[in-house]
This record gives C-alpha cells, structure tokens and sequence, in this order.
C-alpha cells in the first residue's frame, strides 16, 4: 500500500496533497510578489515542516533557495541580503497563514 501521509516533525502529518497544494499556493504567492526565474531566495529559517514546501516552490518559480545560518556574521548577512529576496522564519508563518485564509 502506498504512502500517503508525509510524517513531517512530532508526529504532524500531512498528506501528499496537502503538500503539492501547499507548494503551488507558495510558487503563486513568490510569482504575485515578482519572484522570476533565477532569482535567488534566502532564508534564514529554524527546521520548520514549511521549509520543504518552499524549496519545492521555489523550483516551481525556476529560481535558486539559499539557506543562511541565524549565526551568521554581519558582513555575510549584508552580502546575501543585497542579492537575494529574503523571508525570515516569521515571514514564511506569516505567508503560510494568510495564503491558508484564501
């Protein structure tokens, strides 16, 4: 029998789709808010369940995810955050919410 929960973090289940409609409501929202093909996204995000449904987004966007530690030093933030569009973790819980409203 297939697989058709996806056991994300402490026993939290989503189904697989769950996660594609999740992903398309994100590639839609980066695309509204003029994400193109190429672009670069950086977050700086803890393990949340959502970071799985963004990096799959933003491929859908054809563009590049970034990761940046929450450690980082001043001069690395600066770089990434000249480059790159930028979504802190509360953003995405932010985004995730109101796109759940629609």
């Amino acid at each position: 029998m297939p697989c058709e929960q996806i056991n994300v973090v402490d026993g939290k289940y989503v189904t697989f789709g769950e996660m594609i409609s999740l992903t398309r409501r994100l590639a839609g929202g980066l695309s509204a808010a003029g994400f193109k093909p190429r672009d670069r996204l950086l977050t700086v995000c803890h393990n949340i369940p959502e970071y799985a449904a963004l990096f799959v987004a933003v491929a859908r966007c054809r563009g590049h995810l970034t990761t940046l530690n929450p450690a980082a030093t001043d001069g690395l933030l600066i770089h990434c955050l000249l480059r790159c569009f930028f979504l802190s973790t509360q953003k995405i819980v932010f985004i995730l919410k109101m796109l759940s409203k629609q």
